[in-house]
């Protein structure tokens, strides 16, 4: 039930696998195997010379050992082969979609890309300056595995994407409403557990009214990945779209440590207990007017852009032949 990382927003990228391996994990191995063991490497005495090795036939040395490809290929594709052919997929259906609508973009909409990621890093960091918002995007990159080619494509895609919805954005009234709501109006901070069927709803509702503690009840049943922490997810405004409508109407309407009747959504079922209402910033309509359109607009741009890379990957029709790609693909669908 938690937003998206705004670092990954709008795109469906994968965002934790080592750059050097997306080159191979299609198309195999062409890296020389001199031993039955593909983990056993080459000795350097037995191994060609320095300027007859290249990096697409060893791309390290341990212990004065070389590693081949051949070694590393299989555990890089189960690690993060799905998230990488994600974004090979979303890179080339892209390109083909481009070239019938007659869109490209510029290298300088590609850096407003970057631009735009550092505004929204240093407004979401408590006004961060320049170097501030630079500092938490570097780190992010590091954490994420998003190395200067990943990166790059990833401003990219970002920036194809975004030339490609332009047409379909309509700032009506009640979207501008709807993104200062978002922005200034009042937030729930809630506990949520979440479960498949009625039935596992009714047992939950049954141990609360028991008094069962919400928060061990949440960390033992609940599906949602805010089971770890006890239910608790970041702060709710009844105006955002990322969650569903049903349970948003119903923030409204809970009471302070009341635990509402289980809540039907889109995969099951939600049981919510509110702990604090927010209120509102007090800040008026028209003295944001500017800001809010701008996020409005934005908003709407993320949500064209996530349905049309959404679309474009699910006609892709890609197929994992590599075993441990395979592996990989069916786990992150």
């Amino acid at each position: 039930m938690r937003r998206a990382d705004p670092l990954v927003q709008p795109i469906p990228t994968g965002l934790a696998v080592a750059i050097a391996g997306a080159s191979l994990l299609l198309a195999g191995c062409s890296g020389r195997q001199t031993t039955s063991d593909p983990l056993a490497g080459t000795r350097l005495a037995d191994a060609p010379t320095r300027t007859e090795r290249r990096a697409d036939d060893a791309p390290a040395v341990v212990r004065g050992t070389v590693v081949p490809w051949s070694a590393m290929q299989p555990l890089l594709a189960e690690a993060a082969g799905a998230e990488v052919l994600q974004e090979i997929t979303l890179d080339r259906a892209l390109a083909e979609e481009a070239r019938l609508r007659g869109v490209s973009v510029t290298d300088a909409q590609i850096r407003a890309e970057e631009a735009n990621l550092l505004r929204t890093l240093r407004e979401a960091g408590a006004a961060l300056d320049d170097a501030g918002g630079r500092q938490v995007l570097d780190d992010l990159r590091r954490r994420r595995g998003l190395g200067p080619r990943r990166y790059e494509a990833l401003l990219r895609r970002t920036a194809l994407l975004r030339a490609m919805v332009q047409d379909q954005i309509d700032l009506t009234d009640a979207a501008i409403q709807r993104a200062y709501e978002l922005l200034h109006g009042p937030r729930y901070r809630v506990r949520i557990i979440t479960v498949d069927s009625i039935p596992a709803a009714n047992a939950v509702q049954a141990r609360l009214d028991a008094g069962e503690p919400f928060g061990e009840v949440a960390a033992r049943f609940s599906t949602d990945p805010s089971a770890g922490v006890g239910g608790l997810v970041e702060p709710i405004s009844a105006a955002d779209l990322n969650y569903p409508s049903a349970l948003r109407e119903a923030l409204p309407r809970l009471q302070a440590g009341r635990v509402s009747a289980p809540i039907a959504i889109e995969r099951g079922y939600a049981i919510l207990r509110l702990d604090e209402v927010i209120p509102a910033d007090g800040i008026a309509f028209e003295d944001v007017r500017d800001s809010v359109e701008r996020e409005a607009r934005i908003a709407q741009e993320r949500t064209r852009m996530s349905e049309l890379a959404a679309r474009l990957i699910g006609q892709s029709g890609v197929t994992a032949l590599d075993p441990s790609l395979a592996w990989s693909w069916r786990q992150g669908r």
